[in-house]
């Protein structure tokens, strides 16, 4: 059976996932390289797809499948935005035999000031990227005036990224902290689950984080904490409640499960500075 899932791109024309045209083996080698900003499209309807249902978009996207395009359209932005920031490194998850189709993603984001930061940046920098990345900032702009999302409860959304600031203050203000990798989004497609993808994907966050002997922080939704701490991630906090939500309907912000989660280099010692 072909299941499809059609809507939008971020520059408005339609882009469709095949899953029989995508999964010609689910067991067939897996590549992991770097992502090129094209393939944005693919990582947003990936995203898109993978979270249509979850408790949170549900949450926030009350009125996604009456405006698909748009809910869509607003994780193919998302995801292009990352790419052309030159503190994100992305990396994708592709079969051998199909190169060019993700079928899982990871995006990374270097933050701080420190000596790793700035060679980050440095590795990225060049004109095309920062008028490319001018451009879309323009173009993002024209588009929420002209079409703005109407799959998203702004004040429920304003609730989620209040939250999400507090955090930020409470467990990434110090300098060891704050000078660190952050995890952005861990997306792989569900037929291709348990076969290790998201670990792989994320030991390259980790890897880098470790030669800078920098920490790496995220966000986990309940069944990526699981993931994440088998790759050696600890929970800093669960996350908190969010106005209007139903009572049972989050367990990621109710204190059941998800949260705020933090890797440290072997090299850290007890003690360290920001560390709890």
């Amino acid at each position: 059976m072909s299941l499809t899932t059609a809507g939008k791109t971020a520059n408005g024309t339609t882009a469709t996932i095949t899953t029989k045209t995508l999964l010609s083996n689910p067991k067939s080698e897996i590549i992991i390289r770097q992502a090129h900003i094209s393939e944005y499209t693919q990582l947003g309807a990936l995203a898109a797809t993978t979270y249509l249902d979850s408790p949170l978009t549900t949450y926030l996207s009350p009125d996604r499948k009456q405006h698909y395009s748009h809910y869509l359209r607003g994780f193919q932005q998302r995801a292009l935005s990352r790419l052309l920031d030159p503190r994100n490194l992305s990396f994708v998850a592709v079969q051998a035999e199909k190169p060019n189709v993700v079928v899982g993603y990871a995006q990374f984001m270097r933050l701080g000031e420190d000596d790793g930061a700035k060679r980050q940046m440095e590795s990225r920098k060049s004109v095309w990227l920062t008028l490319l990345g001018w451009l879309w900032m323009v173009w993002l702009k024209v588009i929420e005036w002209v079409n703005p999302d109407r799959s998203t409860d702004k004040k429920r959304m304003a609730s989620f990224i209040a939250i999400s600031d507090a955090a930020e203050k409470r467990h990434w203000s110090p300098p060891s902290r704050a000078n660190r990798w952050h995890a952005q989004s861990v997306v792989v497609n569900s037929s291709f689950q348990g076969q290790g993808i998201g670990k792989r994907l994320m030991r390259e966050g980790i890897r880098r984080a470790e030669e800078e002997n920098v920490c790496t922080g995220l966000e986990a939704s309940g069944p990526g904490e699981k993931m994440y701490s088998r790759v050696g991630f600890r929970l800093l906090e669960r996350f908190g409640p969010l106005e209007g939500a139903e009572k049972g309907s989050l367990p990621e912000h109710e204190g059941e499960e998800g949260g705020v989660m933090i890797w440290e280099p072997p090299s850290w010692k007890q003690g360290v500075e920001g560390r709890e």
